[in-house]
């Protein structure tokens, strides 16, 4: 009885093989380096950067904004609301209203 033998090949002849039959496969490590790479030159540039210090609205204003809010989701039967608005030089205004979810009762 006799038995076939695949022929045994060198693992550069099947990396050649491999990049002439489908690019990109013969050395994989190399596209995994690229994400790598561009991870690290965002943190590099985002590191010296630092966020503006939040200024928020005035009390007067905040409460004004409340009241208009609760009033209309109450007259247009809105169960629950995300609002934010953002004024250059003037401040920042970000809040949620009422429920996410009518059954639960869960809020937003």
């Amino acid at each position: 009885m006799r038995r076939s033998r695949t022929p045994r090949t060198s693992p550069m002849a099947r990396m050649a093989r491999a990049s002439r039959t489908s690019p990109g496969r013969a050395y994989p490590y190399r596209r995994a380096g690229v994400p790598a790479a561009v991870a690290v030159l965002l943190v590099t540039l985002c590191a010296g950067t630092a966020a503006p210090a939040r200024q928020d609205f005035d009390p007067a204003t905040v409460a004004r904004l409340d009241a208009a809010i609760t009033k209309v989701m109450k007259e247009a039967g809105i169960p629950g609301l995300n609002v934010g608005v953002w004024v250059p030089g003037r401040g920042t205004y970000e809040k949620s209203f009422g429920v996410g979810d009518k059954k639960t009762g869960a809020p937003m």
